[in-house]
């Protein structure tokens, strides 16, 4: 018999309602979703606080993260048992400086990487190529889905999904996150602080791995 079930994101919790009640529900908590404060411009559905705290509540366990939101479902939901499980990683032997003119962006096609990315085309990109003509920026992932850029193409490789993200770590020589809303750990740095890549990233991207 089936002794634990569990659902992955918050939003699938409504199927605990055909569960027995002799099973043990766990949920995997990616996103405290109604702190993302991306408004309009995020791509899932949107929850208060109230409403995502009752469904993380239908839970016996709670499978987070990041130790703030941690911290969070055990100050909240003190009945729940949550567990701490962050992104493991293992660092390369040694670094890979890369090119110094290369920039590097991964990222899925979801909201917080379709902005953070648009922004940092507009605001951002146009400084570099002012300082650093030679520039290149090489964006990884479905992201390149919803990539537009009104420059000159030849600065930007849209090399979409890969198989191997290793060469284009590699050859970085600057990753960057230039995320403006969002929650949860960002595997974007995790992943390239293993890589031993110099990161330049926004405050959310530092959301969960703060401290470190």
């Amino acid at each position: 018999p089936v002794s634990i079930v569990v659902a992955d994101y918050v939003f699938a919790a409504t199927a605990f309602g055909q569960v027995s009640p002799h099973c043990e529900k766990a949920i995997i908590m990616h996103d405290l979703f109604h702190a993302r404060q991306g408004g309009d411009l995020d791509s899932v559905a949107r929850l208060n606080r109230a409403d995502e705290l009752a469904s993380l509540s239908r839970a016996d366990v709670i499978i987070t993260i990041q130790q703030e939101e941690h911290a969070f479902v055990e100050r909240e939901l003190p009945d729940v048992r949550a567990i701490l499980a962050p992104m493991p990683a293992k660092p390369v032997s040694r670094s890979f400086p890369g090119d110094a003119n290369r920039l590097l962006f991964v990222g899925s096609n979801t909201a917080p990487n379709t902005h953070g990315l648009a922004w940092f085309l507009k605001h951002v990109w146009p400084l570099i190529k002012q300082q650093q003509p030679n520039a290149v920026l090489d964006v990884v992932g479905s992201v390149c889905r919803s990539l537009t850029y009104n420059g000159s193409h030849s600065d930007i490789i849209a090399s979409g999904v890969v198989k191997d993200l290793r060469r284009h770590y590699e050859e970085a020589g600057v990753v960057i996150s230039p995320l403006q809303f969002g929650s949860g750990l960002k595997i974007k740095l995790v992943e390239a602080l293993a890589h031993g890549k110099a990161t330049v990233v926004t405050p959310i991207t530092l959301q969960g791995v703060e401290d470190v």
